[in-house]
Order: C-alpha cells, then structure tokens, then sequence
C-alpha cells in the first residue's frame, strides 16, 4: 500500500496534478511595448463605441433605454454650451477653492 496523502504527492512521491495543465498561450512572458499597449487600449474603446451606436442604430435596444453615442454628444453640448453648464462649473470650481484657501488660513 503507497502513501498518497497531499503532503508527498501520489504514487512514489510524484506531484499531485490538480485541474488542467496551464497553456503556455496564456501566460504572459513578457510585457507588451508602449505602442501595442497604446493601440490595445484605443481599440478597445473604439470597438465599444461601435458596438454601442450599432445597437442602438440598428434598433437592437430602444433608444429611450440607450440613447445612440451621437444623443449623448449633443445632450453634452446643449449642457455645455447654451446650457450655462460651463458657468456652474466656473462657480462649483470657485467655491470649492475659496473653501479651501480658508480653511487652510484658519489655525
């Protein structure tokens, strides 16, 4: 009778195997290059948008659920622009530093 308790492993001391054996594909080896991590990214971002303004343009989801990325540009830019969202900023900004400056005088 052999011992196979996990401490020496199975049969005449030989290493347990547990699960599947790793890929070598998906290992990492070696850290990507700054212009393929670059490239990566933006992919990433691009083919996100596309799939959203497709599904929204090809009628896959309802626009009052998920707005087409173009709604949301323009959305944004009534905000900013004719909205006066830009001079809430301005005023959110300055008082969040005229706080700051005095709470920093006070000892």
């Amino acid at each position: 009778m052999t011992d196979r308790s996990p401490a020496t492993g199975g049969a005449r001391g030989a290493p347990l195997r547990t699960g599947r054996p790793k890929s070598p594909v998906l290992t990492v080896r070696q850290p990507l290059p700054a212009g393929a991590s670059i490239l990566l990214s933006v992919s990433f971002f691009l083919i996100l948008l596309a799939l959203w303004g497709a599904s929204t343009g090809l009628g896959f989801v309802s626009s009052f659920f998920l707005p087409s990325p173009a709604q949301v540009l323009r959305a944004g830019w009534q905000m900013y622009v004719p909205g006066g969202f830009l001079g809430d900023i301005t005023v959110s900004v300055y008082r969040v530093l005229g706080g700051y400056l005095l709470a920093a005088t006070m000892e």
